[in-house]
């Protein structure tokens, strides 16, 4: 009789923990099936945000590219000696640019759990080298400052210089549609950010079309009037399309701002018509 007890109480055991066993694995299924679309989602906003950072690099970098003419044009205008102040200058944002490239060549830190997507060395390559060649073409009209370099010297050297932009463009687009691949969510982003960082390259662009005529005492020929007409257009179409997107401003910093670039760069400064 006590045998048959224990027999009975075993087996009474073994079917209590099969029972426990069940419900533990029953559990477990839920809480995945719960928490992974959560899990999941947060490792693709920590990777859009590190993506972003990098994004955001970029444009800094073609910022700084772009903001590297006019240093070079005003120290081409009137000729720098190697220790004045348009040297320094000139110098100054070339490091800058040189520090932001260098970032980008350098593999970044990329925290646990995610990647980097590798930018392609050739991109990076052929904008060093044309920069490589644009700043020879400045340094070789600087040091003809005092002959009189002639207006296509001057505008053979802006124009290498327009060519680093426009070769850094190539690196921006690429990274834009690794973003939309990765997350069509991320399309806005991919799409303002390079659009607003036109907007101040081109900006630029407008003043370098006429200080080659101004350096060498010229009549500005009719090739740059088109031209800065064409980039006008082009930056009065930029304007338009941000401001259609009222949410970009939501910012009192930014509405500041934005203000202000109407009032001084699309009013006083170029005496266009309020867009």
């Amino acid at each position: 009789m006590l045998h048959t007890l224990e027999g009975a109480r075993g087996s009474f055991d073994r079917r209590l923990s099969l029972r426990f066993a069940l419900v533990i694995v029953c559990t477990a299924f839920l809480a995945f099936v719960i928490v992974a679309p959560t899990y999941r989602d947060y490792t693709l906003a920590r990777h859009n945000l590190f993506d972003m950072q990098r994004f955001r690099l970029m444009l800094d970098t073609a910022t700084l590219l772009a903001a590297e003419r006019g240093p070079a044009n005003n120290a081409m205008s009137t000729g720098s000696s190697p220790d004045g102040e348009k040297a320094r200058r000139l110098a100054e944002f070339r490091a800058r640019s040189d520090a932001a490239l260098a970032q980008l060549t350098n593999a970044a830190d990329v925290p646990l759990g995610l990647h980097d997507d590798e930018l392609p060395l050739e991109l990076l390559q052929s904008v060093r080298e044309q920069l490589a060649v644009a700043r020879a073409e400045v340094d070789r009209v600087v040091a003809r400052a005092a002959a009189g370099p002639s207006r296509e010297e001057f505008q053979r050297a802006i124009d290498s210089m327009f060519e680093v932009s426009n070769r850094f463009r190539t690196i921006v687009a690429w990274k834009a549609n690794h973003l939309v691949e990765q997350d069509s969510g991320l399309a806005a982003p991919a799409l303002v950010g390079p659009m607003l960082s036109d907007l101040r390259d081109y900006g630029g662009r407008i003043a370098s079309q006429i200080m080659a005529s101004i350096a060498v005492g010229e009549r500005l020929p009719l090739d740059n009037v088109i031209e800065a007409r064409r980039i006008e257009g082009r930056l009065l179409e930029l304007w338009q399309v941000s401001n259609n997107h009222a949410g970009l401003f939501n910012n009192p910093s930014l509405q500041t701002s934005r203000a202000e670039i109407q009032q001084r760069f699309f009013g006083e400064g170029s005496g266009w018509s309020t867009v």
